[in-house]
């Protein structure tokens, strides 16, 4: 599982990963809480992971850019 601090006013958390830290990362879930459980990650294998938060005002989407990227090994 993945935490990170709340952002107020945040409708949703975007969440991305990749198999390298400069690899590829692709978006693999959208949600609006502040905790991510990634149940196809293959267990002793180093994944690393990357947030962005979206705001909404006004009918308008306003992205945050990326947060500091995590590194995670999934449990066997």
């Amino acid at each position: 599982m993945i935490k990170w601090k709340k952002i107020k006013g945040a409708s949703t958390y975007q969440i991305y990963r990749s198999t390298s830290k400069k690899g590829k990362y692709t978006r693999i879930a959208s949600t609006n809480k502040n905790t991510y459980t990634d149940k196809k990650a293959k267990g002793g294998k180093k994944y690393y992971y990357k947030i962005r938060v979206i705001k909404k005002n006004n009918g308008k989407s306003y992205y945050s850019s990326y947060s500091k990227i995590k590194s995670v090994k999934a449990k066997k």
